[in-house]
């Protein structure tokens, strides 16, 4: 588990019993519904896998809205493809409340960043899909010309889009970075696995173009309810597509990078990780308690951390057509 500094270490739910306790999210037992947990986003920061002691303000309510957004249009897309996506999501905004605790209930504070869902047997890899040569498959390129298996050609630029989107999964590390691993090894043990993100990747993608927006990479996680574990029963877990798993970019800012071979102006926490790689924290190491106190001890600055904030808001408003205290009200039903 993340080592949390203590600036930012807070119980958002304090009556309930924690099941976990994630760089950004915690999850909750409910006591009338074993089958079920409430996960509550935090405004927390993590690069390169360690926590940061500092905070985006409403970025827990933006991660909990955009995974909203997009579960409801990821049955739109899927309905085009070949797959029956079932969905984890049971309820969100004033909905949750049925599942909680009478002393729990009617916090709007609450329904912005929380979520209720059912418990899954997951899948112990993050199912990364790239579209875009960029990140950590550029770097992979640039060492001997593959991303997490795949043999890609000379004489690709960096941001370039790919063909094919490539599934580039990873290890799902608790502590230290995550690991690439070989796309073909994933594949063997979750047959299909590959083609549901990568179609949902797609869909995804082709609707962010029509907003102007290009989806460079994201990463889903994936699982099954208890007793189901076979291909046909893949559930969707967690997070979809938000400014945290994915890199977003202007598709007019990423065309004009390939051409100048410059960066795209980030629609993430790009700002924050260029700060990071700047003073150093992607040469540390998550595991080392040196480096973990080393980069707790850093702050990042107010400029950055506004900016992010407006990056969040404004990404969000892009992909969704409304602010967010719009899609609060309209689409979550939170007053």
């Amino acid at each position: 588990m993340a080592v949390i500094p203590r600036e930012v270490d807070f119980e958002p739910v304090n009556a309930l019993v924690q099941i976990h306790r994630g760089k950004v999210r915690h999850s909750y037992a409910l006591p009338d519904h074993p089958e079920l947990m409430l996960v509550v986003a935090s405004n927390r920061l993590s690069i390169f896998d360690f926590v940061l002691p500092a905070q985006v303000s409403r970025k827990g309510e933006v991660l909990t809205a955009m995974n909203v957004f997009w579960r409801e249009k990821i049955p739109e897309f899927v309905a085009l493809l070949e797959h029956e996506i079932r969905d984890e999501l049971v309820a969100f905004g004033p909905a949750i409340d049925q599942y909680l605790p009478l002393y729990l209930r009617d916090k709007a504070d609450l329904h912005r960043i929380a979520v209720v869902v059912r418990k899954l047997e997951t899948i112990p890899f993050e199912m990364v899909v790239r579209g875009y040569l960029t990140g950590g498959g550029w770097k992979e390129y640039m060492k001997a010309r593959q991303v997490s298996g795949h043999h890609l050609p000379d004489g690709l630029k960096k941001h370039d889009k790919l063909v094919h989107p490539l599934f580039t999964p990873s290890t799902k590390a608790n502590v230290g970075h995550d690991v690439a691993v070989d796309f073909r090894d994933v594949m063997t043990r979750y047959p299909g696995i590959d083609k549901l993100v990568i179609d949902i990747y797609s869909a995804a993608n082709g609707y962010a173009a029509s907003r102007g927006i290009v989806i460079a990479d994201t990463k889903f996680e994936a699982g099954w309810r208890s007793g189901e574990k076979n291909s046909s029963s893949y559930l969707i877990i967690d997070e979809v597509l938000t400014p945290d798993s994915s890199r977003f970019g202007k598709a007019d800012d990423w065309k004009m990078a390939v051409e100048t071979g410059g960066d795209p102006s980030p629609f993430d926490k790009q700002l924050v990780r260029q700060w990071g790689i700047e003073i150093g924290i992607d040469k540390r190491d998550p595991e080392n308690e040196e480096d973990v106190r080393w980069v707790h001890a850093q702050r990042v600055p107010e400029d950055i951390l506004q900016k992010t904030t407006a990056t969040y808001l404004e990404i969000f408003e892009i992909l969704t057509g409304d602010s967010l205290d719009t899609f609060h009200e309209t689409h979550m039903r939170i007053r």
